[in-house]
């Protein structure tokens, strides 16, 4: 790895137990500086302003969660494992960001605007995943979608929309896994080839 691209790992780690610790509003780029041991205008010079900063960090954890959830997915051999793991490894992703998040609706709606403009790149990165397993699907006759791209975005904006509900509630739901495992089956049996 080179220089840079370590001072900037370190940065974005510190960063996320700053932002953790205080939130993305209260915290500064003078304490993410003093986090990492470092100077202020060196944050600065990788990160023009807290908000970009954020947004790297949230970038960072989007594209880990998106790698952890691929490698998971292609160990499996159908179509029909691979959706069940994405889909239900994605819940059990939203249940713990949902235990982690003890904040209050006022303080939701502070970060809006730290996360509305990543909500579009969110959105893709979603299709995209749930894309390669219909694909995947379509390719073995598993699956028959018509029109695989707008099926996925359509299955992408619903994650979102439970994710968005977790983030701006006061009060935290957690997802019934036993529920959802029925979802996922009756989602899998509608997008099963006749036999």
């Amino acid at each position: 790895m080179a220089k840079d691209e370590q001072i900037k790992a370190m940065l974005l780690t510190a960063a996320r137990e700053v932002f953790r610790e205080y939130g993305p509003v209260k915290s500064t780029m003078a304490d993410v500086a003093r986090r990492a041991g470092v100077s202020k205008s060196l944050v600065y010079y990788y990160f023009k302003d807290k908000k970009e900063l954020f947004q790297q960090v949230i970038l960072q954890m989007d594209r880990h969660m998106q790698d952890e959830l691929r490698g998971l997915i292609n160990q499996e051999q159908t179509a029909a494992g691979r959706l069940r793991v994405l889909l239900t490894r994605r819940f059990e992703y939203l249940n713990r960001a949902a235990a982690r998040r003890k904040v209050s609706l006022e303080r939701s709606l502070e970060y809006y605007p730290f996360f509305h403009p990543l909500m579009e790149l969110f959105w893709d990165n979603e299709t995209g995943l749930l894309q390669e397993v219909i694909d995947f699907g379509v390719d073995r006759h598993e699956f028959c979608v018509a029109d695989s791209y707008a099926w996925c975005r359509q299955m992408a904006m619903v994650l979102l929309a439970l994710d968005h509900q977790v983030f701006m509630r006061a009060s935290i739901p957690v997802v019934d896994m036993d529920a959802w495992a029925q979802v996922v089956d009756t989602l899998i049996k509608g997008l099963q080839c006749p036999d």
